[in-house]
């Protein structure tokens, strides 16, 4: 039976600007590691929790989390950290397999919304993906069979990068350890146009899954943003609003 072997639970407390209190908004991160033999049975299994801090922002929705390094035995958390601005989102993360098998990574960052975002929304999003052989041998960065990085809007895909079969690949070094490659990918980011997506009405979140080759390290950074789509008639009273200023401009000339 496949153990989940870490899982961070974070955790700070908003308050949306307003006249009243509004509830909290809490930026949560999950990550489960699962390490592999070879015949694919996982042995290790761990616990843990509180592991970083976050600060709000004076605004009450926006504010940053941190988490320093921490040693778990078959591999290491070098940093983790978020950034947040309702409804933004980052996750970055540096992880080393220190085991002699490979790894399974599950990250999940996801914050709720104070409000509905809608009821259609622009969405735009990345992903960088960093390998480090620390040793001879070659060094991989790969999806288990679903894309690497997928933006959830209330618990659900609506964008991928990293499709299967995907990967970043060090190749072997010989007696010179420490290659390092970089692939990334974006959506809706400029000059590509916005991703047309749902409303969201209670989170957006960022799920990054990724296997690690034995004893090298793997760096991720991602976003995540939506906005919401203005409605017809919004945009018919925007455009009304120009032609006045241009009209108005026209009769002081």
């Amino acid at each position: 039976m496949r153990a989940r072997c870490l899982l961070l639970g974070l955790a700070v407390t908003a308050f949306a600007a307003g006249p009243a209190a509004a509830s909290p908004i809490i930026p949560d991160l999950a990550m489960s590691v699962e390490t592999l033999d070879p015949s694919g049975t996982t042995t290790l299994d761990y616990g843990l929790a509180d592991v970083g801090t976050c600060t709000p922002n004076s605004d009450g929705v926006s504010g940053s989390c941190s988490a320093g390094y921490h040693d778990l035995g078959v591999f290491h958390l070098q940093s983790w950290s978020s950034s947040y601005s309702d409804p933004f989102v980052t996750n970055l993360f540096t992880v080393v397999n220190t085991s002699a098998f490979s790894q399974i990574y599950d990250v999940t960052v996801t914050l709720p919304l104070g409000s509905a975002v809608g009821p259609q929304t622009n969405m735009s999003g990345s992903v960088g993906l960093t390998v480090t052989n620390n040793n001879d041998a070659s060094a991989t960065i790969a999806d288990t069979g679903s894309a690497i990085y997928q933006a959830l809007i209330d618990g659900s895909p609506v964008q991928s990068l990293f499709s299967p079969s995907s990967s970043v690949f060090c190749p072997p070094t010989g007696s010179a350890p420490f290659c390092t490659k970089t692939n990334s990918a974006d959506f809706g980011i400029m000059p590509n146009p916005p991703v047309l997506g749902p409303q969201a009405n209670s989170s957006i979140a960022i799920h990054i899954r990724f296997s690690l080759t034995p004893g090298d390290q793997a760096g991720v950074t991602s976003v995540f943003n939506i906005d919401p789509v203005p409605e017809p008639m919004t945009m018919v009273m925007v455009g009304l609003g120009l032609l006045g200023l241009g009209v108005a401009g026209r009769s002081r000339a």
